[in-house]
C-alpha cells in the first residue's frame, strides 16, 4: 500500500509540475544552464563526474540491493523462492521510475520557484541554496486541496515504512547476532523486550542526530549518499569477494570489515567536523585557485545543491 501511495503521489506531483512549465519542451527550453539536462558529464564543475559514477555508484547500488538488511529481510520473508525472485524483479522495474518522478519535478521547481529556492545562474555555475524546499513548494502551490492530502499521506506512509524497516532490521541484527550470542539462554520474551528497547534507543539516537545533518549544510539526500558512500563499500566488497573466492575465512572478513568501517567512520567524522558533506566543485577560472586543490570534505558549492536530486525529501 505504501508503494502504491508513493507512486500515485509522485505521479500527481510530476504531472502538475510538468504541466505548469509546458511539458518536456518547455522544461528544456527554459533551463538556462543546459548542462543540467545531462546526467553523464565530464566537465570539471559537476559534483558527480562520469568517472566518479563509474567507480563509486556500483558500490552504493550493489550494497543497497544485495546487502542492505531492509532489502534482504523482505526477500527472506517471501513465501517461496519464486515470490522472492519476483519481488526482486519488481523492485528493479520500480527503480526505473526515479529519473522521471524525482528529477523532472525538481527541475520544474527550479523554474517555478527560483526565489523561494534561492536559485541563481552564472556562466560558470548553476545553484540553489535551499533545494529541500522544492517538494513542499510543489505540493503547496500546485496541487489542489484534496489531492494535496493524498500526496502528503503518500510521503508520510513512505517515511514511516522506511523508518520501520530500518529500526526493525537494526534491532533484529543486534538481538539475534549480538545479544543472543552473548546470552544463549535468553527466552523469547526477553529477546522481544531487548528488541523493543533497541528500537526505542535507535529512535532517540535518530532524533539526536538531526543537528549533525544540519551542520553539514547540504540537502538531506546528499547527506544520505555521503553516509552510504563512507560505510557501504566494505560490505559490498566483502560480498563480492565471498562470491568469487572460496578461500575467505571469518577472521579475514571481520578484519576487512573493521578496517573498512574504521576508515569510513573517520572520513565521515572529518566531514562532520568541517561542516560539509560533499567535495567542493572547482572554482571558475577567473577566481584564484589554491595549489592544494579542493578538500574532499569542503563546503558544498552552490552548483551541488540542486533541487533535482532532493525535491522529494
Amino acid at each position: 500500500m505504501q508503494t502504491f501511495l508513493l507512486l500515485l503521489g509522485s505521479i500527481i506531483t510530476c504531472a502538475m509540475a510538468m504541466a505548469r512549465v509546458g511539458g518536456l519542451s518547455g522544461l528544456f527550453s527554459s533551463t538556462q544552464d543546459k548542462r543540467n539536462l545531462h546526467l553523464l558529464r565530464s566537465d570539471s564543475d559537476t559534483p558527480y563526474s562520469l568517472l566518479g559514477l563509474l567507480l563509486g555508484a556500483p558500490f552504493l547500488i550493489g550494497w543497497y540491493h544485495c546487502c542492505n538488511q531492509d532489502m534482504v529481510q523482505r526477500g527472506l520473508a517471501a513465501k517461496d523462492m519464486e515470490h522472492a525472485k519476483g519481488g526482486c524483479v519488481m523492485a528493479g522495474w520500480l527503480k526505473l521510475l526515479p529519473p522521471f518522478l524525482f528529477l523532472l519535478p525538481g527541475m520544474a521547481a527550479r523554474l517555478l520557484f527560483p526565489q523561494e529556492l534561492q536559485c541563481h545562474t552564472t556562466p560558470s555555475s548553476s545553484s540553489c541554496s535551499n533545494p529541500d524546499a522544492a517538494f513542499p513548494l510543489l505540493v503547496h502551490q500546485l496541487i489542489p486541496a484534496g489531492l494535496r492530502g493524498l500526496v502528503l499521506a503518500a510521503v508520510l506512509a513512505a517515511m514511516m515504512s522506511t523508518l520501520a524497516s530500518a529500526f526493525n532490521s537494526s534491532s533484529t541484527l543486534f538481538t539475534m547476532d549480538i545479544y543472543l550470542r552473548a546470552r544463549p539462554s535468553a527466552s523469547s520474551h526477553e529477546l522481544v523486550l531487548v528488541g523493543k528497547a533497541c528500537t526505542l534507543l535507535l529512535a532517540v539516537l535518530a532524533v539526536l542526530w538531526v543537528p549533525v545533518i544540519k551542520r553539514l549544510r547540504a540537502a538531506v539526500y546528499v547527506y544520505a549518499q555521503m553516509a552510504n558512500g563512507c560505510l557501504s563499500p566494505p560490505i559490498f566488497t566483502l560480498f563480492c569477494l565471498s562470491l568469487s573466492s572460496s578461500s575467505l575465512n571469518s577472521a579475514g572478513a571481520l578484519a576487512g570489515l573493521s578496517l573498512g568501517h574504521l576508515l569510513g567512520f573517520t572520513r565521515m567524522a572529518v566531514c562532520i567536523a568541517m561542516g560539509a558533506a560533499r567535495p567542493r566543485a572547482p572554482p571558475p577560472p577567473s577566481s584564484s585557485v589554491s595549489s592544494s586543490g579542493p578538500s574532499s570534505c569542503s563546503s558544498p558549492s552552490p552548483r551541488e545543491s540542486s533541487p533535482a536530486s532532493s525535491w522529494w525529501l
